[in-house]
């Protein structure tokens, strides 16, 4: 794995951090963790955390870009 490749998912990441735990929700519905993280697995019913709270998160992001855009000059 090159360090571009690194970079990008560990800012991916932190991006996702910061959206859920400034955003009002719980993704951990159930009480139980998973080793497919707070999304579940791909398709079918466990993945249903993500498919409700996508449109929460996208709002976020889109209304933080300048917090997003400090964070890369960090």
């Amino acid at each position: 794995m090159n360090q571009d490749r690194i970079f990008k998912r560990l800012l991916a990441k932190e991006i996702f951090r910061k959206a859920y735990t400034q955003t009002p929700i719980n993704i951990s519905n159930d009480g139980k963790s998973s080793i497919h993280g707070e999304f579940g697995t791909i398709g079918g019913e466990p993945q249903t955390n993500w498919l409700i709270y996508k449109p929460q998160i996208i709002d976020w992001i889109n209304n933080n870009k300048m917090k997003l855009k400090k964070l890369l000059m960090l």
